[in-house]
């Protein structure tokens, strides 16, 4: 008998968030993460235009299927670059 809706439903999230688990663990672990990083915090807008190619060019190791978007915290003087993949996001903030 197949599983229900439910519980079919709760391995395929257990499914997913293994595979977003992994593939923020592969995007920190790139080599060119830090460099992105580094990119980052001295020029904050060099990534505005296509946040996605900017991490490519560093080298970071993205999911074909992500978004990656710049957000700026109001009331602050901090960016943020949002990586979404499946159901979740990762976010990284420089504060400058």
């Amino acid at each position: 008998m197949p599983p229900m809706p439910r519980e079919r439903d709760k391995q395929e999230r257990k499914d997913a968030v293994d595979k977003f688990q992994k593939a923020v663990a592969r995007m920190t672990n790139s080599p060119g993460f830090t460099r992105a990083l580094e990119a980052f915090e001295e020029d904050p807008d060099s990534a505005r235009a296509d946040p996605k190619a900017f991490l490519k060019q560093h080298g970071v190791d993205l999911p074909d299927e992500a978004t990656v978007e710049i957000v700026e915290q109001e009331g602050s003087y901090c960016y943020c670059i949002r990586t979404c993949f499946l159901w979740w996001c990762a976010t990284w903030c420089v504060c400058i």
